[in-house]
């Protein structure tokens, strides 16, 4: 692949504090904390692949990337085919600021993406981290125990993916509630109790995902029966809708041994606890709490 001619000497590109400036034209780094591929309904019904990762230069400097569209899928293959260090070079990548952190994304048709690519600067760039420990590692399922998860995270070398949270610092709730900066931590808890003073669902709109308020309902005769429609308003959307579901919305009373607090927890999370889905609980009623 011919090289921009007006790109920057490639030591350049090992460090993605230079994004601002060469950002929108390469950004080569490691695959890191991969996940699965999405499938997401965006505006208008359409369905949309999306894949969210790590990319990391020498400097352990990380970047949140988003890859959308057949990109995405192309990618995770590769993850799950190759063997050792994964890296990636995004050719008219795009930068952005996501729930105000920055990341980088693909500009679908405009972008290219070459994965473990044959040039120079990608070879130098393996052979500067490898010895460090940041290749991908395998990591089980929810239902396996958090000792079995440590283990695994402990093993470089093995293909698969790695929960994001491990790489944050473990806080007791004490630290965590007494703490006087916006951070990021792990922390290991109990349920006790679930908040009933709040609803534990909300109804979604299956567009966009954002929260829907009813509005109202029509009834209608059809072959002698009748047939509920409910209406609903989605302010994302700023129209009417028919097509949504419930989701959860979680209020849950932790403890461990030094304190006790109160979390929430949204339907795609709340889903890897709770056994049943909303819907299954609700048994068809569209009655908001």
């Amino acid at each position: 692949m011919a090289l921009h001619p007006e790109f920057p000497d490639y030591s350049c590109w090992w460090s993605l504090s230079n994004h601002r400036s060469y950002l929108e034209n390469y950004v080569l780094g490691q695959v890191l904390d991969c996940g699965d591929v999405e499938n997401i309904q965006c505006t208008g019904g359409k369905q949309r692949k999306k894949l969210e990762f790590t990319l990391s230069d020498i400097n352990d400097s990380r970047l949140p990337c988003c890859i959308w569209g057949n990109l995405a899928e192309k990618l995770h293959s590769a993850i799950n085919q190759e063997v050792g260090m994964v890296t990636m070079l995004l050719r008219f990548a795009k930068l952005g600021r996501f729930r105000g952190e920055l990341q980088v994304s693909n500009a679908f048709d405009a972008s290219q993406m070459m994965i473990n690519p044959s040039i120079p600067e990608a070879e130098a760039f393996k052979e500067l981290i490898n010895d460090d420990d940041k290749t991908l590692t395998s990591f089980q399922s929810n239902e396996d125990s958090q000792e079995d998860n440590n283990k695994q995270v402990a093993q470089s070398g093995k293909r698969g993916q790695r929960d994001k949270w491990l790489l944050f610092p473990t806080k007791s709730i004490h630290e965590m509630i007494t703490s006087t900066q916006v951070d990021k931590c792990l922390v290991r808890c109990t349920v006790y109790a679930i908040d009933m003073d709040w609803s534990w669902y909300y109804f979604g709109c299956k567009a966009c995902n954002k929260r829907v308020i009813k509005t109202g309902t029509k009834v209608k005769k059809l072959n002698g029966k009748e047939i509920t429609t409910h209406i609903w308003w989605c302010e994302t959307c700023k129209d009417s809708v028919f097509d949504v579901s419930p989701r959860f919305w979680l209020h849950l009373m932790v403890s461990d041994d030094t304190s006790v607090s109160k979390i929430m927890i949204l339907d795609k999370v709340a889903n890897g606890i709770v056994a049943e889905s909303p819907e299954k609980l609700l048994n068809g009623s569209w009655d908001e709490v």
